[in-house]
């Protein structure tokens, strides 16, 4: 995955840290299958959600810990708990 993932990176700059910062600046939530990153083997939500943090992009991941917090939040509240991992992604950013 690492490999496959640098030698995309290295498409886009010669220098590491502006490549990743250009594709996470275009890398949208929305659609992160079809991305050419969220297409490599081994690459879930979570990871591409992580990286698009490492390039700098303000968001969110997640993650098992995130999504307990989060509910356990919503159902003290008397909301319905969010299961889909890109709904709550896509709660978190707002």
């Amino acid at each position: 995955m690492a490999r496959d993932m640098a030698s995309y990176l290295s498409t886009l700059s010669e220098d590491d840290k502006l490549a990743l910062r250009g594709w996470a600046s275009n890398a949208r939530l929305e659609g992160w299958r079809e991305d050419l990153v969220g297409r490599i083997k081994d690459v879930g939500l979570v990871i591409f959600q992580y990286l698009r943090m490492m390039g700098g992009v303000d968001t969110v991941m997640s993650d098992k810990i995130v999504k307990r917090v989060v509910n356990e939040i919503s159902v003290k509240a008397g909301l319905k708990p969010v299961e889909d991992d890109i709904e709550l992604s896509r709660r978190l950013s707002r």
